[in-house]
């Protein structure tokens, strides 16, 4: 490196304003608000341009707040848009997200808020109540900022016409958010994810996977849904309880790969088995999907066999979870 030049950020948050620089009108996210007529699924579409620009205005929502680097920043807003605004705001200003799976027992969910020590709270209004019910495991918060509310709208289109908001320079081993675990496998664990490791794994998705801009993915993990942006891929919110996945109805999933030409998709064993069943009983098969990803618990032989009847054209793949490429909370 030349001497006297600074390192390029290895922020996540680069990858938006990039993506929405290069494909402004290409959608970013698809959100479920009704059905039409026919049956078919009503979304709410945002582009990456504007996906970007309300993110940029929600940091500075955020920034009036108190919110600024290094803060620990607590969240709890329903998937989907919010979850992709508030997050990226937060990495733009170099915050630190807390997400924990909203899946979760109580008594895990409050150890999680315990262990991870947040310094505010973004979130809806029973979140913010249930902070107030349980204050002794959200005492460390000071900032707190809700969501899903009129003036939080206003606030954002208030300041969405502002200049464009360059992401903080951050370093590759600074902290970038805390994802935990959902504890199916044993207890919740936080894993810290360093701005290099986000950055390295959006590489490696990309590559190992062969993933391209354009390609559209049905998140049933919402957290996952925050790569998206950076391999350009358009995230489409199922109809489906995050707190309950297991019970998702399996025919507006196929519904909405089938209506939306999903290419992507990454479940669990449990919401994969719902949908093979499905498909069984019905003879579908979904020729769209190029690619499946498998996690959070066992996959049996006799799982990827069923879908492979059922995904004529999709590769199957067992990735490691996050407690294999990130560091516990200490």
């Amino acid at each position: 490196m030349p001497k006297g030049q600074e390192p390029e950020s290895t922020n996540v948050a680069r990858f938006l304003p990039r993506v929405a620089q290069r494909y402004p009108d290409g959608i970013a996210a698809r959100i479920p608000r009704g059905r039409r007529l026919d049956g078919s699924i009503l979304y709410h579409s945002l582009t990456f341009a504007e996906l970007n620009a309300d993110s940029d205005a929600c940091a500075r929502i955020l920034q009036e707040a108190g919110v600024e680097r290094s803060v620990r920043v607590l969240v709890m807003v329903r998937p989907g848009l919010d979850l992709l605004l508030v997050c990226f705001a937060l990495f733009k200003l170099g915050a630190i997200p807390i997400v924990i799976d909203p899946g979760m027992k109580m008594g895990n969910f409050l150890s999680c808020v315990r262990e991870s020590r947040p310094d505010a709270m973004v979130g809806i209004r029973m979140a913010h109540l249930l902070a107030r019910l349980r204050s002794s495991a959200f005492s460390n918060v000071r900032i707190r900022v809700k969501t899903g509310t009129g003036k939080f709208r206003r606030d954002i289109d208030r300041l969405r016409s502002e200049t464009p908001l360059s992401p903080v320079q951050m370093a590759t081993d600074e902290l970038a958010a805390i994802l935990f675990t959902s504890g199916s496998t044993g207890p919740p664990k936080g894993v810290c994810y360093e701005h290099g490791t986000f950055d390295a794994q959006v590489k490696l998705v990309r590559d190992r996977y062969g993933i391209s801009s354009g390609e559209i993915d049905l998140t049933t993990l919402p957290v996952f849904g925050l790569f998206n942006p950076a391999l350009g891929m358009t995230t489409i919110v199922p109809e489906l309880n995050p707190s309950r996945p297991a019970k998702a109805d399996p025919a507006k999933l196929v519904q909405a790969i089938r209506e939306r030409k999903v290419t992507n998709a990454f479940g669990s064993p449990a919401l994969w088995r719902k949908v093979a069943d499905h498909c069984d009983a019905f003879q579908i098969r979904l020729p769209t999907l190029r690619r499946v990803l498998i996690a959070g618990a066992s996959a049996t032989p006799d799982l990827l066999l069923r879908l492979q009847r059922s995904l004529p054209n999709a590769s199957i793949h067992i990735p490691y979870g996050a407690t294999a490429a990130g560091f516990l909370v200490q």
